[in-house]
């Protein structure tokens, strides 16, 4: 029970002043319990990440003449970390960029974990854009996203990686003990639903729960250093990054990037985290975005060179001269404070304009038409007005100013404490080749299945923010026969995925396109951040209003239902828009077929992907304190899936592929290793083989041994540039896999090496018997025994390892913890010469040199 209703029971029986004394006492000591014990590490970080302003395409409005020629104002990489003193911690970072890119992030990732080991991984860290479209572009991997900026940008990419590291660095080193706030409140005029037709064709039941057909609540975080007070504030509300328009030639934030500046302009001219009374939040407002508040604390040198030369003439009174020195001191203590930093984040923003004054026809200055966006049935003339049209600087201003205020008031009015611990759950996801279960009309299920991305037609009409090409428009559902002509010749799609798409007609078969490489991903990140009972989606793409809301829910369902109680309905779940990667939209079902922009460019029809991603989430989201906390890969175990799903083996082996993630699907995506799988046996034996499974069959990573076949130098090589490839795993699955007394064993499971293939007979009954020391064996049994030459490569001494050997106590717990028992019998089947090999043991680098091979009759070898 909580202490809350703990209270409301007791003044409700009335048990008298003296026992209501009592409890009010415990409540006062309790809550101030809950609230030590919730106290956090928060840290928070800033850099700019502004990138080449020339020159260079932008990103977000796929238009080609969109080039940049200066700077409306700089772009920001803002970042927080919260950790529990001795527990996880979590990072997020907002980036003032159309989007996050999968390769963006994999390159801070190898930075982080250069500089900080397995502290910060892909499981614990989330990037995510505002959804600028005013920001250089050319920084992602995929074709369909860089043809606009003719290929990869360096510049663009390098200042992204540059400045989300140190954002997090900076982060890093200001951890310090606090806490946080968090409050919510509806912002009304920040956004409009720029596909209402779609939103409408939601079923009316579903529709009459919620008052606005775009979402309208923000979602606010703030923290608090217990040294300096607010140091920071983190937002989560839905709206384009679309004020400034697709002719716009300068870099900017857009308005949410412009709310940010607001944010912190404000708390450094105030220099407290709120307004004093009778104060309005206007008259705090910067008027323009593009004024730039200097350095505070510039002449932070001069200061303290003037402090130290000040000395009190002796005899008289110093009341000015002390005065001067307390101000200085001030100056200085204030000039170590932690920047205060303000992300203005996205949310599930796929149908939310900011161009609130509605979709007007350049030449009539009627309202496009409702449901193609069209003037006269072209969509070049209908554009989306904000509320400083014609003026789109001034649209940037209004709307940022208003998430702005909406922020102020949320940020003086927080009072709920975050409390409880800080957690994470990822997982790689392939929505190209999925099997989701539906249910039809009557009752009965049906089977369907996914298919590679594709984008329709209505996508080349682009939205209401942004017009497109000619000859198309929103909601085509046939396609114009000339442009599939063009379209074949790029690439032709065929039956199945014609019918997969349906009614989507296809203008561009990207998830089917290979030329030179890959147009679209296929493989997804999906991931939850916790911060008590604030649970954050970080999704790769942009969900509509409804599918954000069906997902919300699906979720906020899983968390609070079922056995574990671990949450209440208090929980809080956001949703971070374009987070780690990017893969346009997702959509109901029933906007699917309405074909507006938003439903052209969701990959897949029939809803299977928005169902999918609930079934993710679901699954990632569910018994939070269940899943146990040591550090392994949390995945599902091959024989539960056999055991579950054994209607048909196609389904079995796309399951235990999913339970897999990281590096087991990177290797199942090679077409050559997937086609190659005859039968479900044959699938487990490929996987046991690639990644070895312990006890309970989670995987503990990947193994590497390989042969030497030409120069040590060579070999060396070659090692180092396989061992870059698993670089990211612990540092503890590696020393299990190289570790000198279980090497034997890992050749056999792995099927990496040839030097024999032995056949282990377990012997639970074995007892212990009288040792075997080095040299001794006991008859019963061929065994390839060996005596080996290690050689120290950097001190170069020799020692000899014989056939068996003495285990320390350390080792002997390690051996029986993973059931390795006396009296294990290995039969032998084939003897080989093995290569020279590179180990490692006890932390110094071996080199075999020498291996003399015998035949010994052995019985039994006794681990001691």
């Amino acid at each position: 029970m909580e202490l809350s209703s703990l209270f409301n029971l007791t003044v409700r029986r009335s048990l008298g002043t003296i026992w209501l004394c009592i409890y009010m006492l415990v409540l006062s000591q309790s809550t101030r319990s809950v609230l030590s014990e919730s106290k956090y590490l928060i840290g928070l970080g800033s850099h700019d990440i502004t990138g080449p302003a020339a020159d260079v395409n932008m990103m977000g409005y796929a238009n080609a003449e969109q080039i940049a020629s200066g700077v409306h104002f700089r772009l920001r990489a803002r970042a927080f970390i919260v950790a529990e003193p001795q527990g996880k911690r979590v990072v997020f970072v907002n980036l003032d960029a159309c989007m996050a890119s999968q390769i963006v992030t994999i390159k801070v990732l190898e930075r982080l974990k250069a500089r900080y080991g397995d502290l910060y991984t892909e499981k614990n860290v989330a990037i995510s854009g505002i959804h600028s479209h005013a920001g250089p572009g050319g920084y992602l991997q995929y074709i369909v996203y860089i043809v606009t900026s003719l290929g990869f940008v360096r510049q663009s990419f390098d200042v992204l990686v540059d400045g989300i590291e140190k954002s997090i660095i900076q982060a890093h080193e200001n951890l310090s003990p606090g806490s946080i706030l968090i409050n919510k409140g509806e912002l009304i005029d920040a956004g409009v639903n720029r596909s209402p037709s779609a939103y409408l064709n939601n079923p009316a039941s579903e529709r009459s729960k919620y008052k606005y057909d775009v979402d309208k609540e923000m979602t606010l975080l703030k923290f608090i250093d217990d040294e300096w007070g607010p140091v920071g504030t983190f937002n989560w509300f839905a709206t384009h990054g679309t004020s400034m328009s697709r002719t716009n030639s300068l870099i900017s934030g857009d308005n949410k990037g412009a709310a940010a500046r607001f944010m912190e302009d404000w708390f450094e001219q105030k220099g407290t985290g709120t307004l004093h009374p009778g104060e309005s939040e206007a008259d705090s407002i910067p008027r323009r975005v593009s004024n730039i508040i200097p350095e505070v604390y510039k002449d932070k040198q001069e200061l303290l060179e003037r402090a130290a030369s000040f000395q009190s003439q002796p005899g008289r009174p110093a009341t000015r001269a002390l005065s001067v020195s307390s101000r200085v001191r001030n100056v200085l203590r204030q000039a170590d404070r932690p920047q205060f930093v303000s992300a203005f984040c996205q949310s599930n923003c796929g149908d939310v304009s900011p161009n609130t004054l509605g979709a007007f026809c350049l030449d009539t200055e009627l309202p496009c038409d409702f449901n193609h966006s069209t003037c006269g049935g072209k969509n070049e003339l209908c554009y989306g007005r904000g509320p400083g049209y014609p003026d789109e600087f001034e649209s940037t201003r209004i709307i940022g100013e208003r998430q702005f205020r909406k922020a102020v008031d949320l940020f003086g009015k927080a009072s709920e404490h975050l409390t409880g611990k800080v957690d994470f759950r990822h997982s790689y996801v392939d929505f190209s080749h999925l099997e989701v279960s539906l249910t039809k009309q009557g009752g009965a299920a049906e089977v369907v299945k996914t298919c590679p991305a594709a984008m329709g037609f209505a996508f080349a009409a682009g939205t209401t923010d942004g017009p497109g090409a000619f000859d198309f428009k929103q909601g085509d559902d046939k396609g114009n026969p000339f442009w599939k002509l063009v379209r074949n010749l790029l690439k032709a799609p065929g039956n199945e995925q014609i019918s997969c798409q349906s009614p989507k007609p296809i203008l561009l078969d990207t998830g089917e396109m290979k030329i030179p490489y890959d147009w679209a991903p296929t493989i997804l990140p999906i991931q939850i951040l916790r911060i008590g009972q604030l649970v954050i989606l970080s999704v790769p793409g942009e969900f509509t209003t409804m599918a954000g809301r069906r997902l919300r829910d699906a979720v906020k369902t899983v968390l609070t239902t079922g056995a574990n109680k671990e949450f209440n309905s208090n929980v809080h779940v956001v949703i971070a828009g374009l987070t780690n990667t990017y893969s346009q939209y997702v959509t109901t079902f029933e906007e699917y077929k309405m074909q507006r922009y938003e439903s052209t460019e969701t990959w897949e029809n029939r809803g299977i992907w928005p169902r999918r991603l609930k079934r993710g989430w679901r699954s990632l989201c569910k018994n939070f304190s269940e899943i146990a906390d040591d550090g392994r890969k949390l995945i599902f175990n091959i024989e539960e899936y056999k055991r579950i799903n054994s209607q048909i083996e196609k389904r079995q082996q796309q399951q235990v592929i999913l339970s897999f993630d990281g590096p087991a699907l990177d290797w199942y995506r090679s077409r050559d290793e997937r086609e190659a799988f005859k039968d479900w046996a044959d699938l487990v034996q490929r996987m046991l083989i690639r990644f070895r499974s312990i006890r309970d069959g989670t995987s503990v990573g990947r193994f590497l041994s390989i042969k030497q076949e030409t120069t040590v130098e060579e070999y060396r090589n070659w090692f180092d540039k396989l061992l870059a490839l698993v670089a990211f795993l612990q540092t503890v699955m590696m020393k299990l896999a190289l570790k000198i007394e279980n090497r034997e064993m890992v050749r056999k499971e792995c099927g990496l090496s040839s030097v024999y293939r032995g056949k282990l007979s377990f012997k639970p009954n074995a007892k212990n018997t009288t040792t075997v020391t080095a040299n001794e064996t006991q008859a019963d049994g061929n065994f390839p025994m060996r005596t080996t030459t290690l050689r120290g490569v950097t001190t170069g001494d020799n020692r000899r390892e014989g056939p068996t050997k003495r285990l320390s106590d350390t080792e002997f717990q390690s051996q029986r913890e993973k059931k390795y028992l006396v009296g294990q019998q290995w039969k032998d089947k084939e003897k080989k010469e093995l290569r020279m090999l590179v180990v490692k043991e006890n932390g110094e680098e071996m080199e075999i040199i020498e291996e003399e091979y015998y035949d010994a009759d052995v019985k039994s070898i006794e681990i001691n």
